[in-house]
């Protein structure tokens, strides 16, 4: 560069910046997860308060959030979270059938889970491409509520041991 400053302080400006910007489209992104379109600190809160839950209590990503929009939440953990979130929703004066329309956007009813992923590489690798095309064409609506029944909807079987995969590109 012809100005070695000027692109060292432009890009400061820019990582100056990154944890705000970041923190900002987090808080929107995981609050129109359980229904709110704004993020807002009681939202906020909730949302900090049930990722602690699912980490500690050890729940699914996927299947906590989708839990809640036909309010299928079973795990005990879950109940006074529960209670918080609808009250929160009547006293922002959010309908609860409001707030599952826009969680049914923004949480996927099928995810690619590892343990798919990796039988799919692995039978790829070895000719047989049937087990990825039925995970692509799985994921080509991962929001339809077509693949709520679908086995790759459901956590990891107990019995599948725990995978890692890596982009090898």
């Amino acid at each position: 560069p012809e100005h070695p400053e000027q692109s060292i302080n432009k890009a400061q400006d820019i990582l100056s910046n990154f944890q705000r910007r970041f923190e900002s489209y987090r808080a929107i992104y995981f609050c129109k997860k359980i229904g709110f379109t704004n993020p807002n600190p009681i939202a906020q809160q909730l949302v900090n308060d049930l990722l602690h839950l699912m980490e500690s209590c050890q729940l699914d990503f996927t299947q906590t959030f989708r839990s809640f929009i036909d309010e299928d939440a079973h795990h005990p953990a879950l109940r006074d979270w529960l209670s918080r979130w609808k009250q929160s929703l009547k006293d922002q004066q959010i309908d609860v059938e409001r707030a599952q329309e826009l969680m049914r956007q923004c949480n996927p009813v099928i995810v690619p889970r590892n343990y798919v992923l990796v039988k799919a590489i692995e039978e790829a690798e070895a000719g047989d491409t049937t087990h990825l095309r039925r995970l692509l064409n799985g994921l080509n609506e991962p929001y339809s509520e077509y693949n709520k029944h679908h086995p790759w909807a459901q956590p990891k079987p107990i019995d599948v041991p725990r995978t890692t995969t890596y982009c090898g590109t």
